[in-house]
């Protein structure tokens, strides 16, 4: 196994995330994040380097809205 480059640590986290691509929501979860970025896994993952907006919907129905770019996919 490959060691972990990633500058961030990565926390397993559940959390509810809508996402907005050509003006429709779709809503999935959370895999893991980390303080620079959240793993989010779906059937249909967009592009990569597109530009996507996210809504994370943590404890207490609080949202955090953002724009993300797409930078690693897995099959």
């Amino acid at each position: 196994m490959a060691p972990d480059k990633r500058r961030e640590a990565r926390y397993p986290a559940r959390i509810v995330a809508r996402v907005l691509r050509r003006n429709q929501p779709i809503e999935l979860l959370t895999n893991d994040v980390s303080f620079r970025g959240v793993f989010i896994r779906t059937d249909s993952p967009p592009a990569l380097r597109q530009l996507v907006k996210i809504e994370l919907v943590v404890p207490e129905s609080f949202v955090v809205t953002g724009h993300a770019m797409v930078v690693h996919v897995m099959p």
